[in-house]
């Protein structure tokens, strides 16, 4: 487990902000901040794609501005929490 963790290409990655893409590849934060990439993950398929619910835009990212992800009803944001 530890040598997975250690060595294997994915987790070397995700250790390794820099290597991050779209809007936090080019954020100022990424060293402290890096995203979530189960987000990135879920909605782009790619751990080192943008995180979908950021809403920060670096001054540095010419790509598209994101667009948050859609829940199965077509709305978006959190779903209500109930007691």
């Amino acid at each position: 487990m530890v040598e997975i963790y250690r060595h294997s290409d994915l987790f070397e990655s995700l250790r390794e902000p820099d290597r991050l893409k779209g809007k936090c590849g080019a954020c100022e934060f990424r060293h402290v901040c890096g995203g979530s990439r189960s987000r990135a993950f879920a909605t782009a398929g790619d751990p080192l794609a943008s995180d979908p619910l950021c809403p920060y835009v670096p001054d540095e990212y010419d790509g598209e501005p994101p667009r948050p992800p859609t829940g199965r009803d077509g709305t978006t944001g959190a779903s209500p929490v109930t007691d």
